[in-house]
Parts: C-alpha cells; sequence; structure tokens
C-alpha cells in the first residue's frame, strides 16, 4: 500500500508543476470565492489566499509513521462481504491472468468474467467501440433476466 500512497503523491506533484496548474489554480480560486461568499466576506475572507492554499506548492509530507501503521492494520483485516447478486468483470486479453476471474469468486459467487482486447488501459482507449458493444450486450441481458 506504501507503492499506492507514493504513486498518488508523486502524481499530485507532477500535476501542481504541470502547465494545467494555472487551470488548477483557477479552480482553486473559484473555489475559495464561493466558500467566502458563503461564509460572508463581510467576516474578512480572502480567496485570493485561500485559493493559493488549495494549489499544490511543494510535494505531499508522508504519512506520519502510526497513521501508516494504522491504515495498513484496516487493510490488512478488511474483508469484503460477499455478494450474492450478479456481476460482471471485464478483463483484457493482454493482462496476466493467474486465476482469470482475479480471485473476485471468492466473494462474488454468479461472477461472470468477460475478456476484452487489449489491457488495462488500451481496453478504454483503442478498443473502446469493443467495450461499449460488450457493456451493451451486458446490460441488455441484465434487463431481460430477473
Amino acid at each position: 500500500m506504501a507503492d499506492r500512497t507514493r504513486y498518488y503523491e508523486e502524481r499530485l506533484y507532477r500535476l501542481a508543476r504541470s502547465p494545467i496548474r494555472n487551470a488548477v489554480g483557477l479552480v482553486g480560486r473559484s473555489l475559495a470565492g464561493r466558500s467566502a461568499t458563503s461564509r460572508g466576506a463581510s467576516r474578512g475572507a480572502r480567496p485570493a489566499l485561500a485559493a493559493r492554499r488549495l494549489v499544490l506548492s511543494s510535494p505531499p509530507p508522508p504519512l506520519p509513521r502510526q497513521r501508516h501503521r494504522l491504515y495498513h492494520s484496516a487493510f490488512r483485516r478488511y474483508a469484503p462481504a460477499p455478494y450474492a447478486g450478479r456481476a460482471v468483470l471485464l478483463r483484457g486479453e493482454e493482462e496476466p491472468a493467474y486465476r482469470p476471474d482475479q480471485g473476485w469468486s471468492r466473494i462474488l459467487p454468479r461472477l461472470q468474467v468477460e475478456v476484452i482486447p487489449g489491457n488495462h488501459l488500451t481496453s478504454i482507449t483503442r478498443h473502446v467501440d469493443v467495450l461499449a458493444n460488450r457493456l451493451e450486450q451486458i446490460l441488455r441481458q441484465a434487463e431481460e433476466t430477473p
């Protein structure tokens, strides 16, 4: 999980330094202006200062050690409850599948696995037409069966 946290920290850090930063600042100023309006500008709210706080200017600090341990402890103990309803897993054919159901059948007894072309990214970019057709079929079947 530490890798995932670090991944998102790096993404936020890069976003703050990208050309889109101006758009982020604009959104921040807009949100700050709205919150200042809702609190009442008469109380001295300063939207420009609030907006500067919303825009990332440095990498986010790492999680404190105690919070990090609590998160991992909760993550290890979490056990999703089984779901008896019908579920569909769309899996890219280029993704490694040590278990075709990716382990989901343990909690989803009525799992249907559909293999679509591509990998995690290309299935929603290059092969989006195949994905859309498959989704339409799945939704049509769901409407037909109670």
